[in-house]
């Protein structure tokens, strides 16, 4: 693999994703919400918001400028890269943005990597509560049950401090 590329198990494939709060889920104050009925997210896709990964790249970027052009994708020692994929890391998580041919956004979902980044945690925060603050985007999290509203930085700031150990 080449130095701006990174690699992620399959088995991670979007367990953590950003998606439209198109139903309007009753999300407490706090901004968090654990939920066991996943079947409302089924038909749920970021990519009706029809959001332009380009608009998305520049409010990224200046929180990271280092993109990850190649994403590789298996396990163990077979993989390949995943098209139309482009990655950005942040104190060892990296952020998924999946484009079609037309640079739609079709998927944003984020995994640990083990890779280190000088690029701090609360850049990742900032990114996250202002496209959850523009495009109306929650966080789901389908390993630990939980929703986060976007828009609330300091439901933001609880769940990668628990989940992730980043603060």
């Amino acid at each position: 693999m080449e130095d701006n590329s990174i690699y992620i198990h399959e088995d991670f494939y979007k367990l953590i994703q950003v998606l439209p709060n198109n139903e309007n889920f009753d999300i407490p104050e706090s901004g968090i919400v654990e939920i066991s009925d996943f079947q409302k997210f089924k038909n749920l896709s970021i990519d009706s918001k029809r959001i332009n990964f380009n608009d998305i790249r520049k409010i990224i970027e200046k929180y990271n400028p280092y993109a990850h052009e190649k994403v590789y994708m298996g396990y163990s020692t077979s993989y390949k890269i995943k098209e139309n994929t482009i990655a950005y890391l942040f104190d060892g998580v990296a952020v998924f943005f999946e484009n079609d041919t037309l640079c739609t956004i079709e998927n944003i979902w984020l995994a640990t990597v083990a890779i280190a980044s000088e690029i701090e945690a609360i850049n990742l925060f900032s990114f996250f509560n202002y496209i959850g603050k523009v495009y109306d985007l929650i966080l789901v999290d389908y390993e630990t049950d939980y929703i986060v509203n976007l828009d609330n930085m300091e439901a933001i700031k609880k769940y990668f401090k628990e989940k992730f150990d980043l603060q």
